[in-house]
């Protein structure tokens, strides 16, 4: 699934403070138990129509909320992330190493809070409970916003799906939804309704683990930079290394 490889960008967010991950931390993401469904025949036609179909209400809604549970370098990483088609992105993150993270973006600038396990403890003491913010082009931002860009390749149809090789119907109460199997074992849910949606996608072979749900297809995100003075600039928080004492 191809839409998934770029997340390697993240790799500066997780490193920040120069620790590494340790064994064991790569468990993958676990599903809650859910009600009993039952099989339905889905023929390939059908699940082509649906996925068809999935992808014009994506591009025509403009907007989606992602849930995400993934594994990064190692690490288990968390969150829920809205994003619309502006390139308004407004999400959370809890990373196991680096602790919750909040940040939004209007497309070409960033705001990002975290805490002392994100920061350490003397940036920490500097930045206090403000924002730091800058371009969306500085690497530390980019870490971040490749979440974001994750969700607009939805919006814009692309569902990471190369060869279609498998398909389920699955019947739970009055909703069927159809389980297409990429060939790399990856896998995205679509709803079988009047408008379909793809509702989940799900890690396969020799990938690190991600199961990444979608909802609230159309809903306005809702973008409030934080005022100046809950705010810190980057070159002024984090300084590259030589310009701490102005050199």
């Amino acid at each position: 699934m191809k839409v998934f490889r770029g997340v390697a960008a993240a790799a500066l967010l997780l490193g920040l403070c120069g620790c590494r991950a340790t064994a064991g931390a790569s468990a993958g993401p676990t599903s809650a138990s859910a009600p009993a469904s039952e099989a339905v025949p889905i023929t390939p036609l059908d699940g082509s129509r649906l996925l068809t179909s999935a992808t014009g209400n994506a591009m025509a809604a403009g907007s989606v909320t992602t849930e995400l549970k993934a594994v990064m370098m190692g690490q288990p990483v968390t969150g829920t992330i809205s994003v619309d088609a502006s390139r308004h992105c407004v999400g959370s993150l809890d990373l196991a190493k680096r602790g919750p993270i909040d940040f939004l973006s209007d497309g070409t600038r960033v705001w990002l809070k975290g805490g002392s396990r994100l920061w350490g403890a003397e940036r920490a003491a500097v930045i206090g409970d403000r924002y730091i913010t800058g371009p969306e082009s500085n690497g530390l931002f980019g870490s971040v916003t490749v979440f974001c860009s994750l969700a607009d390749r939805v919006l814009a149809g692309d569902f990471g799906l190369g060869e279609v090789t498998g398909r389920t119907g699955l019947r739970t109460g009055a909703t069927t939804t159809v389980v297409l199997v990429d060939r790399d074992g990856s896998q995205a849910d679509v709803t079988d309704t009047t408008t379909p949606y793809v509702t989940r996608l799900r890690s396969g072979r020799d990938m690190e683990p991600f199961d990444f749900t979608y909802r609230d297809y159309g809903k306005p995100v809702v973008l409030t930079p934080p005022p100046a003075e809950a705010a810190v600039d980057v070159a002024t928080a984090l300084p590259a290394p030589g310009e701490q004492n102005g050199g």
